[in-house]
């Protein structure tokens, strides 16, 4: 639950716009003439009605262009399309908008009609332009229509990334900037390794003890927090403890050991770990247990979900309190932040609409906090709503819980601090497989720089005293200015490219879908090669994929059973699973895995209905349908 909530935040993007914008041409399909001069008309994904002032006829496709969009859209017939003059059409097209009707920009045009993909005049001469440079004509295209379709920038540093993107790999990339990195003693190259050991899940060059000295004493130097607040909410230093008292402690160990030397770089405070027992507040195997522990517990709310729930549990402690009486006309709250009455009735009604007690409860392995959490929800209510329960200690042990859970939860800053402890410590961790895996596409997510622009500005003074931690991304671009750094400004610039073309084509999102792409190290699963994830389906209110109807795809290049697709279709929370694999030895750790599948998915309340092995040969025709659901908008939307 929690990476699919981190993967839902990845990419805080815009949500496309269906509606097409003044100026650009559209192809459109005629699919029904209805009376009054109107129709039934099909622009991209979308069916609108609209008002007809020219003659059309059925079932015929037309290219527009948009006039006016103040009130009613207006479509400017162009032509009608048709094979036998698409071509002249084209070319005639590329001349009124003043772009040359080269061949490579004819087909780049009619491919754009083709697939229905509004674009603008002036963002296709931008288009034409970097076709016309790229080498590899027929993958400029496909990223151009791309970028035309998610309506990106046509700029060349766009262009860049995704083409770094789809002709580079991420596992490559990673490996090559290890390698400079590695001839390097510069601090920030340093931090490259050891971010790129935590990110791919492989050991680090230095001990856990050495890198956790640095860290800390990185952070100690620029009166940064970070770790310290970190520590407080793991229970590895007591809540009172002062960050003045620890700052002076670990400063005192530096200088003693330091003989003079009065700005100790990474390299020699790692040594010194070696020599003189750093004063860590308990030991480094039981630090890791209890950061480990803090991690399993986090569960990023939304905000009105953080209030609703602060309010429930606020009213529930004052009835129990007997500070104020219970029953319906108590339940009346104060004005929340949108300026609206809200009951705790409805509070209550929203917790259980968005599962979030239920979601909490999962955190738990124990039987006695996940019933005492249950009893919370179905108890509480009647508490308040008739005046009293026979539940009160049933009720009281269930807040209990909720504030413990609540005091663990990090604001996002601390949450990529523990992130990054939890992937530099996690080889002193006993942990499965799949847990494992869990860690290291967590920390793909929070340490590169893919979620940089949308983390929230920090808002308390607790948090004011934290920094930000530095991302892959960001220390990349701070070798480029560092004329000591042994990486290469162009291994650099290509790693940059990389991260900015996964966040680019991350997320895309309709009114009524939401789809995700992402690309993962072949590292996480001791692969060579990139590891994919797709993810589609309908979008919950929340912003989020509903778990319950979803389409899910892993393409893999496993080292024994080589290119692997793993497709799963989920309706219901109903599971069928179809592997794509053309080697036959398959089937034996297939049928071995099954039951585990089976006892692993029912654990997670879905129901496992198929399992099918097929041959490679067969995914290319079942992925190549478009998934996109269509919108319907009733009403004269558009003057033709």
């Amino acid at each position: 639950m929690n990476l699919i909530s981190s993967l839902s935040k990845l990419v805080q993007q815009q949500e496309v716009r269906a509606f097409p914008k003044t100026g650009q041409v559209i192809n459109g399909n005629i699919l029904e003439l209805l009376p009054q001069n109107r129709a039934v008309v099909q622009l991209g994904s979308q069916q609108v009605k609209a008002q007809l002032e020219a003659s059309l006829s059925k079932g015929k496709s037309y290219l527009f262009q948009v006039g006016s969009t103040d009130q009613k859209i207006q479509l400017k017939v162009i032509t009608q399309l048709g094979e036998s003059q698409g071509d002249s059409t084209v070319k005639h097209l590329l001349n009124e908008l003043g772009i040359k009707p080269t061949k490579e920009n004819r087909l780049l045009t009619s491919q754009l009609i083709k697939k229905s993909v509004p674009f603008q005049g002036s963002d296709l001469k931008q288009a034409a332009a970097l076709h016309q440079r790229a080498e590899d004509k027929k993958a400029a295209r496909e990223i151009l229509i791309q970028m035309l379709q998610k309506q990106l920038p046509i700029k060349p540093s766009v262009y860049n990334a995704l083409h770094t993107k789809r002709m580079d790999s991420v596992t490559q990339t990673m490996k090559q900037v290890h390698i400079e990195a590695s001839k390097s003693k510069t601090a920030g190259d340093r931090a490259v390794m050891s971010l790129l050991a935590s990110i791919k899940g492989e050991g680090a060059s230095v001990s856990l003890r050495e890198s956790s000295v640095v860290k800390l004493m990185t952070e100690v130097n620029i009166n940064s927090q970070n770790s310290f607040q970190l520590f407080k909410k793991a229970g590895i230093l007591d809540s009172k403890a002062s960050y003045t008292s620890f700052q002076d402690t670990w400063t005192e160990w530096a200088e003693a050991h330091s003989k003079g030397n009065e700005n100790p770089s990474s390299t020699y405070l790692a040594s010194l770990s070696k020599k003189s027992a750093p004063p860590f507040p308990m030991a480094m195997e039981e630090m890791a247990v209890r950061l480990n522990q803090l991690f399993h517990q986090q569960l990023p709310l939304k905000a009105p979900e953080q209030q609703s729930l602060h309010r429930v549990m606020n009213q529930v402690e004052k009835v129990l309190a007997k500070e104020i009486p219970s029953g319906n006309d108590s339940l009346r709250s104060k004005h929340n932040t949108f300026g609206t009455n809200q009951s705790v009735s409805e509070d209550f009604q929203f917790l259980k609409e968005r599962e979030v007690l239920t979601k909490i409860s999962s955190l738990y392995t124990d039987e006695k906090n996940q019933k005492l959490l249950q009893d919370f929800l179905r108890a509480a209510p009647i508490l308040l709503t008739e005046g009293g329960s026979s539940e009160k200690q049933v009720i009281r042990e269930g807040l209990s819980v909720l504030k413990k859970w609540q005091s663990t939860q990090l604001p996002p800053i601390l949450r990529q601090t523990l992130t990054e402890w939890i992937g530099r410590s996690a080889a002193e961790l006993s942990v499965s497989e799949k847990e494992a895996i869990f860690v290291k596409m967590k920390t793909m997510l929070d340490l590169t720089g893919l979620q940089e622009e949308s983390n929230v500005k920090p808002a308390s003074a607790q948090e004011k005293a934290t920094t930000q931690e530095s991302s892959l991304k960001t220390l990349l671009l701070s070798s480029l200015q560092d004329a000591s750094s042994t990486i290469r400004p162009e291994t650099a610039k290509k790693m940059i490219q990389m991260l900015n073309g996964m966040q680019l084509t991350a997320q895309q999102e309709t009114n009524q879908s939401l789809q995700m792409s992402l690309q993962f190290p072949g590292n996480i699963i001791g692969s060579e090669n990139d590891v994919y994830l797709d993810m589609e389906g309908r979008k919950t209110k929340e912003g989020n994929i509903d778990p319950d109807y979803c389409h899910i795809m892993f393409f893999l290049d496993l080292n024994n059973f080589k290119e692997t697709i793993i497709n799963l279709n989920i309706v219901s929370r109903r599971v069928g699973v179809t592997v794509f694999n053309n080697d036959t030895l398959i089937e034996l750790p297939m049928e071995t895995h099954k039951a585990t599948l089976k006892s692993g998915l029912e654990d997670m309340g879905y129901e496992l209905i198929s399992l099918n092995i097929k041959e490679m040969n067969n995914a290319a025709h079942m992925f190549s349908k478009d998934n996109s659901l269509p919108e319907y908008k009733e009403g004269i939307d558009l003057r033709i």
